[in-house]
């Protein structure tokens, strides 16, 4: 086959995926609705993804959610690559780490957006210090806009913009 490389962007070929993580189609099959399933089955993915009612979903649920994600926009799984032997060390560097790189080539680069906005609740202070670290500016609270546990939490948005992607990446 012929080295067509020249003929295209050098990033193209790993379009889909960085060091760490691949990015990849939600289908419509077993394999994808039974991941799925576990997740929409686990009370702790469900709390940290889904600020509505924390309760048990239906195999229904799942169905639906699996042909949500594929009319999305953006509608990709974001896996983590297999663990790095012995002999790999993983990036390990934080800066380089905290690059949001990824979101840009796809939202900014490919899909020609203008900003990306994410939301979580505030007691997922852990997705908050990361989104942060890449960049993400708070653009707004829902005071007390989600209840669990007879005590009320915050829903907080998030977004990026394409002048704020590319200043943090150098590009």
């Amino acid at each position: 086959m012929p080295d067509l490389t020249r003929w295209f962007p050098s990033n193209l070929p790993t379009l889909f995926c960085s060091k760490r993580l691949i990015h990849r189609a939600v289908e419509n099959d077993e394999h994808d609705k039974q991941f799925l399933g576990q997740l929409e089955g686990d009370p702790v993915s469900i709390a940290l993804a889904d600020p509505g009612l924390i309760e048990p979903r239906s195999k229904k649920h799942t169905d639906w959610l699996v042909e949500e994600l594929s009319k999305a926009v953006l509608g990709v799984m974001v896996c983590l690559t297999a663990s790095p032997s012995s002999k790999e060390k993983a990036p390990s560097d934080k800066e380089e780490a905290s690059k949001p790189t990824p979101i840009g080539y796809v939202a900014f680069r490919q899909g020609n957006y203008h900003r990306v906005a994410l939301s979580t609740v505030s007691y997922n202070e852990r997705a908050i210090k990361v989104y942060r670290r890449v960049g993400f500016m708070e653009e707004g609270r829902h005071r007390e806009a989600h209840w669990y546990d007879r005590k009320c939490y915050d829903g907080i948005d998030f977004g990026i913009l394409e002048s704020e992607w590319a200043a943090l990446t150098g590009i």
